[in-house]
């Protein structure tokens, strides 16, 4: 009689195989995948029993096909269980996300570094890192469950300088590809400036502990009804209509936000 065999892969830098008994060849689909979802539960079992006996977090954040708070039994038969350590704190990983930001914001005047903000809860807690860093040492065992945190640059061109993909190391930006008539004619498909690189960095450290979103999103959102006027510089006006459009409308900054929830930081 033939035997169907399988095996299960952890992901990680080992990757270690965890070879499944075999199913009699023959075995209908239906049946099948029931076997499949069984040793998938089984062994995320024997696996996290295993990894927690040498000292991996006791109340794990558990993502079942991408859900959280999801029962081990649900997973579908072809599905995904996955296991992450909670953050112990929420403070450094956003301190890490701010000077992220200020290490790759461009510096010819110096303007835009200074005016990158963050929000808590709509209200700001600091332009500059020793404030941001004072805030969390003395509020962050007030930080709680669906708390939002909001990191955005205040300058009025930040949004140019995010499309264009200019940065610390990348000053110049993307070069731009010019009409019959010197019209700008280059479109941006995607952001590849300060926020948006700052944005997947800290994705793929705590990505699936928070929800953690890029967003340009306009000064009225921020109550910039007035935009900043940098030092030296001329006066920007408040709000802006591009040609042959019907309304006016503020302008609109690079912005990062993080939502927090319990499944995925200690909370104090």
């Amino acid at each position: 009689m033939a035997i169907l065999n399988f095996s299960i892969e952890e992901t990680g830098r080992k990757k270690p195989l965890y070879e499944v008994e075999g199913v009699p060849a023959g075995t209908n689909l239906a049946d099948l995948l029931s076997y499949t979802k069984e040793a998938l539960i089984a062994t995320t079992n024997t696996v996290l029993k295993d990894e927690q006996s040498r000292g991996f977090d006791k109340d794990p954040l558990i993502l079942v096909d991408n859900k959280r708070g999801r029962s081990l039994e649900l997973v579908k038969p072809l599905g995904k269980i996955e296991i992450y350590s909670k953050l112990s704190g929420i403070a450094q990983p956003l301190l890490d996300l701010y000077q992220g930001i200020r290490r790759r914001s461009p510096k010819v005047s110096g303007n835009y570094d200074k005016y990158n903000a963050v929000y808590y809860n709509g209200k700001l807690i600091g332009d500059d890192y020793n404030e941001v860093k004072a805030w969390f040492d003395t509020n962050e065992t007030k930080v709680k469950q669906g708390d939002r945190f909001r990191f955005v640059n205040r300058a009025p061109y930040a949004l140019a300088l995010e499309l264009k993909g200019v940065t610390r190391g990348n000053v110049k930006g993307r070069t731009a590809k010019v009409g019959k008539k010197g019209t700008d004619k280059t479109t941006v498909r995607k952001p590849n400036g300060t926020y948006y690189l700052s944005y997947i960095a800290a994705r793929k450290k705590i990505g699936k502990n928070v929800k953690i979103k890029f967003e340009m999103l306009p000064g009225s959102y921020f109550g910039f009804t007035n935009p900043i006027t940098p030092s030296g510089g001329r006066s920007f006006r408040t709000t802006f209509h591009e040609k042959n459009t019907k309304y006016k409308g503020y302008y609109v900054y690079p912005s990062i936000t993080v939502g927090i929830f319990k499944e995925g930081v200690v909370l104090q």
